[in-house]
């Protein structure tokens, strides 16, 4: 496969065809570590979300609570490394 001079590439039709991608369809193309990643749009992205993080934390109130998890264990060993260096001192 290659790129044409206006950066299109061809996505062969068996992977068309299982993927049910049809011209027109939205798709997003990202790149990471010198991959590219192509990834279909659902064509009803509200629908597509709704309901999907239903019985589970937020996402943000995970990790509020993880920081202050990491925040009260560095306070320690802080302490305790302080509390050493006073008795050597």
């Amino acid at each position: 496969m290659k790129v044409s001079r206006k950066g299109a590439v061809v996505i062969p039709r068996a992977i068309r065809d299982r993927l049910g991608l049809q011209e027109g369809r939205a798709v997003l193309v990202s790149e990471y570590a010198g991959s590219i990643t192509i990834v279909l749009v659902p064509e009803n992205p509200v629908e597509f979300w709704h309901g999907r993080f239903r019985g589970g934390a937020p996402t943000s109130r995970s990790l509020v609570e993880e920081h202050r998890r990491e925040v009260a264990d560095d306070e320690h060993l802080y302490r305790d490394w302080a509390a050493r260096v006073e008795r050597v001192s």
